[in-house]
């Protein structure tokens, strides 16, 4: 039985309704409101301009579950807190996190091929073998085309130019190249045959690194003159936002375009380590506490709202897809609490609750 949940992998989850399902995963996305304090900024995602679907809003209170990528990722896709006590060492830490993530059977990956769904995935979040229900998009986060087929014109994210300037001997670089092109951003070849299946529904389980870094585009989109592979966040936070300007760009593109029964959610991992974070996690005072919830209050932006009844605020982590299939099976299965967790690997890896700190006012 999951802790976090009140069904067991033996028992059918039958969804009522079965719409296509978008989710975004932005790596390194503060949420809105400390974008706006730390970062000085204006944001308001609810106001795009020019966003014509009014179905989406912030959830100003989701949270990331271990401030980390894949620890976060692998949980929420069991709908579980996974890494919990003291692992111990390295190896039980991956261990924990690797179960079922890699081998794509999660709980939440076996809920949706249960459900007749086709799953799509692209990016390095999601481990990605095809199989007669799962269609890999990419097999590597490298393209600023790549994710055109489905998103956005333009991914600034490991963008081919870039990786093949400072990988010039990569062979495996060269492959992802297409011999007959002209320019360094003709997108992947692996999306050439690619077919969204059009007799079943899809879940699309997409990650992008646009905010993450290095930092390839200007707020406009456009490539930087020249890029700098050193750049994050605390060394250019001009560079950070206008990463954040261009998804926006690419966020409305989308919403405008998408169909009007697709539920669509945007999401990040965690926020970014914009200052030094604290080595006591047990003991937070002050400003650490600030640099805590910079790290794992995140951005969560979704128009579930007009097809779910009862979703919170906290809408975000693990309990993503709780939310989401509480309201496909019309019922109240799936635990929807929100937590907060620190791995401490100098203690043991041992797992410390920060849920309070991080929702402190």
């Amino acid at each position: 039985v999951q802790e976090s949940s009140s069904f067991t992998m033996n028992e059918k989850v039958e969804f009522k309704s079965k719409p296509d399902i978008y989710f975004f995963l932005i790596d390194n996305l503060a949420s809105e409101n400390n974008l706006n304090i730390y970062f000085e900024q204006n944001f308001n995602f609810e106001n795009i301009p020019n966003k014509e679907n009014e179905d989406f809003i912030i959830f100003d209170k989701s949270l990331s579950s271990y401030g980390r990528t894949k620890e976060s990722v692998s949980s929420m896709l069991e709908i579980d807190y996974k890494l919990k006590g003291k692992l111990e060492n390295e190896n039980n830490f991956w261990d924990v996190i690797n179960k079922n993530y890699e081998s794509q059977s999660t709980v939440v990956e076996n809920i949706f091929i249960n459900n007749n769904y086709e799953i799509i995935k692209y990016g390095i979040a999601f481990p990605c073998d095809e199989t007669s229900n799962i269609n890999c998009i990419l097999r590597d986060s490298t393209g600023v085309d790549t994710v055109a087929e489905i998103m956005i014109s333009q991914t600034p994210v490991n963008s081919i130019s870039f990786l093949n300037s400072y990988f010039q001997k990569s062979k495996f670089i060269k492959l992802l190249l297409d011999s007959g092109c002209n320019s360094d951003f003709c997108g992947d070849p692996f999306l050439e045959d690619f077919k969204i299946s059009t007799s079943r529904p899809s879940v699309f389980l997409i990650h992008l690194m646009n905010v993450h870094g290095p930092f390839v585009v200007d707020s406009t989109c456009k490539e930087y003159g020249s890029i700098d592979t050193n750049l994050d966040v605390i060394k250019s936070p001009d560079s950070y936002i206008d990463s954040i300007n261009c998804l926006i760009l690419q966020m409305n593109d989308f919403i405008n375009t998408m169909s009007e029964d697709d539920i669509v959610i945007f999401q990040s991992d965690h926020g970014p380590e914009y200052l030094k974070m604290p080595d006591d996690y047990k003991n937070l005072t002050g400003e650490d506490i600030s640099k805590v919830k910079l790290r794992y209050q995140t951005f969560s932006f979704s128009n579930i709202g007009k097809f779910c009844e009862n979703v919170d605020k906290n809408f975000g982590g693990v309990n993503t897809f709780a939310y989401l299939f509480n309201c496909l099976t019309e019922s109240n299965k799936f635990d929807v609490k929100s937590k907060a967790f620190y791995i401490d690997s100098k203690r043991n890896f041992e797992v410390i609750e920060i849920t309070d700190v991080v929702n402190e006012k």
